[in-house]
């Protein structure tokens, strides 16, 4: 499954949480598809003036290698 925010940064998710979070997506990644997102969130410079605890903060881990975002606007793509 792919998901986006705004078209701008694409990437495949495991699934998705049931609960949205404020009408959004809430997209379930693997160690792998986090990792790819922070690289690609650093290379749209969308973080350049978070600190690394920021950054951190918006992950939550799901357990078993899983992961998701709190507060990002996820959309199915």
């Amino acid at each position: 499954m792919k998901v986006t925010i705004d078209g701008e940064l694409t990437t495949e998710c495991v699934g998705l949480l049931p609960n949205r979070w404020n009408g959004w997506e809430c997209p379930i990644f693997t160690e792998e598809q986090k990792q790819f997102v922070e690289a690609e969130i650093d290379r749209l410079g969308w973080h350049d003036t978070m600190t690394r605890v920021q950054r951190d903060s918006e992950w939550r881990d799901l357990g078993n290698g899983q992961w998701t975002t709190i507060g990002w606007i996820w959309q199915t793509a």
